[in-house]
């Protein structure tokens, strides 16, 4: 959700966007006793996790090292102005009288400094401006970026690929260990193990492993594994399915996110690896892909839009809600696109383009 929608020239990454999005959006949209939303974070951690540590790796083999100051500024620079954008707009109105936000300083201040997480398990969202909870999610991956391009770059420098994942995979069990501790024995709250960065960064390291591990952007299958990969990630949508169909309240707090994370990386290979198969060709159509390239600022915006329409046309069904969320945000992302972020990602292009020629000249 966070990852910039020009993750490059990977396929079907934006298509994959698109069907997060869309299970998000939907699913607040009064169907959430259906639609998986929250499966849809899932995806976004592990294409969050996938890309970053591809990212790190291109620059790596680069140069030899990552400018992780230069990084962390492109982050920002990714980031912020939307959401402080979104954050804007949501005080307008609620200062005009069309949407309530019932905000305080102290949940306002947790959205901008990224513990919102954190904020919404302390207080039950209290204070925090109504529809900008769906930032918690992005203070998980806001902490994950602070303290993973570190720990990579020294992976990477003292140790081989197959070493690191497995330092990845470890950590990964390590933390559905901890939710194991957090539900039988802490008896957290299911709101700390829907949010909390300790309780779901696997999600997002399962991503950091496929992309160390066996990565189909920087490393192509060999001829003749299409039929083998495409078992695989059927495989994988069974084992998707499987975890929505399990009800035990047990399961879905603790396994059901390791579970649906190892049924989401084969699906991920295949889809990057075989874009022109017919299963994942529509993934790369104009559509998918535009909704995946605005799916950062529909995903800021969106429930702000539906809160405003419930308190304006409390009456309104699923449906009607769902379209007038999706007629009202979309030109809004295209606004927020063409006059916010491509500006911005200009910016960053040219920081980019400095970085690599300042890490090249200490190279040579």
């Amino acid at each position: 959700m966070s990852v910039a929608a020009s993750a490059g020239t990977i396929p079907s990454l934006d298509g994959l966007r698109a069907v997060a999005i869309g299970l998000v959006v939907t699913s607040h949209c009064q169907l959430g006793h259906i639609v998986p939303g929250l499966f849809g974070v899932s995806v976004f951690f592990l294409l969050s996790g996938f890309l970053i540590t591809t990212l790190l790796r291109q620059e790596f083999d680069r140069h030899g090292r990552i400018a992780l100051g230069d990084f962390y500024l492109r982050r920002l620079l990714r980031l912020m102005p939307p959401l402080f954008v979104v954050i804007l707009a949501t005080l307008l109105i609620d200062a005009l009288g069309i949407y309530d936000a019932n905000y305080d300083l102290a949940g306002l201040l947790s959205i901008i400094f990224y513990f919102a997480n954190y904020q919404a398990i302390t207080v039950d969202f209290i204070g925090i401006p109504l529809g900008l909870g769906i930032t918690s999610t992005l203070a998980v991956e806001e902490h994950f970026y602070f303290i993973y391009p570190p720990l990579a770059l020294l992976l990477m420098r003292r140790t081989d690929r197959a070493t690191i994942s497995a330092w990845l995979m470890g950590l990964c069990a390590l933390v559905l260990l901890w939710r194991f501790v957090l539900l039988l024995h802490l008896q957290v709250s299911d709101n700390y193990l829907r949010m909390a960065t300790d309780a779901r960064v696997d999600s997002i390291l399962f991503g950091c492993w496929l992309a160390f591990f066996a990565n189909p952007w920087l490393k192509p299958p060999r001829p003749g594994l299409h039929r083998r990969h495409a078992m695989l990630a059927l495989l994988g949508l069974a084992l998707l399915l499987l975890t929505l169909l399990i009800r035990e309240p047990w399961f879905r707090a603790t396994l059901r996110h390791t579970v649906q994370s190892l049924g989401l990386l084969p699906v991920f290979y295949y889809a990057v690896a075989y874009p022109q198969a017919w299963p994942c060709r529509w993934l790369n159509h104009r559509g998918p892909v535009y909704l995946g390239v605005v799916s950062y600022a529909l995903y800021l915006m969106h429930q702000v839009v539906i809160y405003a329409i419930e308190q304006n046309w409390p009456d309104v069904p699923w449906y009607g809600l769902l379209l007038l969320t999706l007629a009202i945000c979309l030109p809004l992302c295209e606004a927020m696109r063409r006059w916010v972020e491509r500006p911005v990602a200009g910016l960053r292009q040219k920081l980019h383009g400095r970085q690599s020629r300042r890490l090249a000249t200490n190279a040579s």
